[in-house]
């Protein structure tokens, strides 16, 4: 009888660890679910203008390497049309 107490004691103190850890988990899965909220729309606007600005930097500056290739393939063709 001594054993199957101690056991029960045991199994009772593990239970109740793993419930504590899955609580910790839940509040910190809570605490990150609330990243990115702003607290007025203008600001959450601001942030988007920004965000957006900076797409739209890295989008024109691939563009300009587009002008590149565009003139590579004119020349490319002239030459081709020449060698015919």
């Amino acid at each position: 009888m001594k054993n199957s107490k101690k056991s029960y004691y045991l199994s009772f103190a593990f239970l109740l660890i793993f419930l504590l850890v899955c609580l910790s988990f839940f509040l910190k899965q809570q605490e990150n679910n609330n990243l990115g909220t702003f607290k007025s729309p203008e600001e959450a606007f601001i942030e988007t203008h920004k965000a957006l600005s900076l797409v739209s930097e890295e989008i024109n500056f691939g563009m300009e390497n587009v002008i590149y290739i565009d003139e590579y393939n004119k020349t490319k063709k002239l030459i081709f049309k020449i060698q015919k």
